[in-house]
């Protein structure tokens, strides 16, 4: 029985990490800035554009179990079976691509790792990357013009690159092979299959949706992002010539220290010592400790805050700035730059520098439970809280948003962290997608919404349902240094 429990404990760490921490982070701050910068360059950067820059890096790496499980169907099928070249060929560049890893799909690079070529061989008179490359096209055409294409994923590999496009679609993307009507005649039209017709009501809906948001929520509309400017957090945090640097947490050490949990400090985490196995683990333990601790993962939750924050940035002028926590040093703290932390303490240790300032602290414990303590309770107020909904479980979470001092009192800092992802979202989403709620908010607790020099701290309640917030409420609040609260 404990071996089991042990196993389900591996696999449920795992599971976070595949499904909901499926962002390779140094990898997604660099396509997302590359993106950026050349947006930027053309001359054609705005709000919606950085927006969808971000989501191309994101979108497919939620999906990565749907493309492997496709690209497995792609190689057996009876277009690849003739060919473990072909087969081997297209299943390398695509999940080289699926990890980020583009420098590798160069023909130099495919020649030596895939084919055993010498790492300096002449390209020019072995073309044995080019002609496999070919062949794969041919056998693709081959596959999707056979009467396999309706698959939800299709896989493409573009005349002179070996970088595969990769699409998630739900249309069948063939020409039709029905006969050629003559001169003046009208087309027949294609029956309206069960499949087809699920389509275009999914079709109608997204846009009768789209339509109304744009027409009415804060998302889409091109103001919004101003408008959430002139509120707090935004108002204090863009006072500056530089923007705040939005730090993603360490998803992976997170989830480590649930694996087993231990003790990490400031100083252990800035030292990387976390990255030595502790003693005693199982050989089972050690497999995914070597496996996630060297690795930078952060949360899906993460890169969708990551998203929202991209159009606050270019709407004050800035281009946006992420960093991953285990990327800065003591040193970054104490300059006077303005950072944005998400995730507690157990996923972002430098949320443990500014715990002097916070009323409201989340910590797990030894028994894996995310204990909330609220040091100093007014009436009213829990003193003591705690759950163990882990993330993508159903369940009470807390979470709790702040905007605070920066180290030697110089500069902003906001912390957005949560007893599970989705409490570390629901903080999040308060300060960057719902500025009036948090409006009301802090005039409710006697603060100017607009004073830059007003701090504070709210305390969140929320119930989770496998992986989504059913509804949310404000506990506790904390707010100091504002004027009296009044309409701006």
């Amino acid at each position: 029985m404990r071996a089991e429990k042990k196993v389900k404990r591996v696999s449920n760490v795992l599971r976070n990490l595949l499904i909901f921490n499926a962002i390779e982070t140094k990898r997604l701050i660099a396509v997302v800035l590359c993106e950026m910068s050349s947006i930027s360059a053309r001359g054609r950067a705005n709000t919606e554009s950085q927006r969808a820059a971000i989501s191309r890096v994101v979108a497919l790496s939620p999906q990565r179990k749907t493309i492997l499980e496709a690209l497995d169907r792609v190689v057996q099928s009876p277009a690849f079976e003739s060919s473990q070249r072909a087969q081997g060929f297209l299943r390398y560049v695509v999940e080289r691509a699926l990890d980020g890893e583009l420098d590798r799909l160069k023909e130099r690079v495919i020649g030596s790792a895939f084919f055993g070529r010498e790492p300096d061989y002449d390209t020019g008179t072995d073309s044995i990357v080019r002609v496999t490359a070919m062949e794969v096209r041919k056998r693709l055409e081959s596959y999707y013009g056979g009467g396999s294409g309706d698959n939800a994923v299709v896989f493409e590999l573009p005349t002179g690159s070996y970088i595969p496009e990769i699409h998630l679609e739900m249309v069948d993307r063939r020409p039709s092979r029905a006969t050629e009507p003559g001169p003046g005649a009208k087309p027949p039209e294609a029956p309206l299959t069960p499949r087809r017709r699920w389509v275009a009501y999914a079709g109608w809906t997204a846009a009768l949706v789209i339509g109304l948001l744009w027409a009415g929520t804060a998302w889409f509309h091109p103001n919004a992002p101003k408008r959430t400017l002139r509120y707090l957090p935004w108002v204090a945090l863009f006072n500056g010539p530089l923007p705040p640097q939005l730090v993603l947490a360490d998803s992976g050490i997170g989830s480590l220290r649930y694996l087993q949990w231990f003790s990490l400090s400031v100083p252990v985490y800035a030292n990387r010592s976390y990255m030595v196995p502790p003693s005693g683990l199982s050989p089972e333990y050690r497999d995914v400790w070597q496996q996630v601790a060297p690795k930078a993962y952060t949360s899906i939750v993460d890169a969708r805050l990551a998203t929202a924050y991209a159009p606050l940035a270019m709407a004050a002028g800035h281009e946006p700035v992420l960093r991953y926590a285990r990327d800065l040093q003591l040193a970054d703290f104490h300059s006077a730059n303005n950072l944005i932390l998400l995730g507690s303490s157990s996923s972002n240790p430098w949320v443990q520098l500014f715990q002097d300032q916070l009323d409201f602290q989340l910590e797990l414990d030894q028994s894996r439970r995310v204990t909330v303590t609220v040091l100093h309770p007014k009436p009213g107020d829990p003193s003591s809280l705690s759950t163990d909904v882990s993330s993508g479980t159903t369940g009470v979470a807390y979470a709790s948003l702040a905007l605070i001092n920066g180290l030697d009192g110089r500069g902003a800092v906001m912390i957005a962290q949560g007893t599970n992802m989705e409490g570390t979202d629901v903080a999040g989403n308060l300060a960057m997608t719902r500025p009036d709620e948090l409006a009301a908010v802090l005039r409710g607790c006697g603060i100017q919404p607009t004073d830059l020099s007003a701090r504070f701290e709210i305390l969140l309640r929320l119930d989770a349902t496998a992986g989504s917030t059913v509804k949310s409420s404000v506990l506790a609040t904390r707010c100091r240094g504002g004027r009296s609260a009044s309409t701006p």
